[in-house]
């Protein structure tokens, strides 16, 4: 964090740099063990003190049902921190996380103790945290992490580039 500047003030203004155009690649685990793979557009609008992303054009061949796109919202709201909300289409369920950024490392750990279901590539969804960290001023990863026999296991990974003008 900038001297002067608290880590909220900071995470507020880094969501900023999510703004714009975006090539999108992803893999999800599969309950087998494979890395089933999926690209698409994203673009990230600001909101208040949030951005929201919205996933176009995305395709993922090896599990179809994931086809279409979505919403991330990630914000900063006054007495409960930070917020992601996700919905896509392929499930029409909001998963809605609460958390934090951690200005020592960059990130925006969130967290989702009481999911419930799976994946859309069969993997139990319990305890879910996703970190979100910007690698560089155009690109940006998003992890989902859940827990597997008292492990946490990386199931999800989204890499955002940015788009040349």
């Amino acid at each position: 964090a900038t001297p002067g500047r608290s880590a909220e003030e900071s995470g507020r203004l880094g969501l900023r740099n999510f703004v714009g155009d975006w090539d999108l690649e992803m893999w999800s685990l599969a309950r087998d063990g494979s890395r089933l793979e999926g690209r698409g557009v994203a673009e990230g609008v600001a909101e208040s003190d949030g951005t929201r992303i919205t996933i176009t054009e995305f395709s993922a061949p090896a599990f179809p049902s994931a086809t279409g796109g979505g919403q991330v919202r990630v914000a900063y709201e006054a007495g409960k921190g930070f917020t992601l909300e996700s919905w896509f289409r392929h499930s029409n369920e909001v998963l809605k996380f609460a958390g934090r950024y951690e200005a020592d490392t960059g990130r925006y750990v969130f967290f989702n103790f009481g999911s419930k279901g799976e994946t859309a590539t069969g993997m139990p969804r319990k305890s879910v945290r996703v970190e979100i960290r910007s690698l560089d001023i155009a690109t940006w990863v998003a992890e989902t992490y859940s827990s597997a026999e008292g492990q946490s296991l990386l199931v999800q990974s989204y890499r955002f580039t940015r788009r040349s003008p």
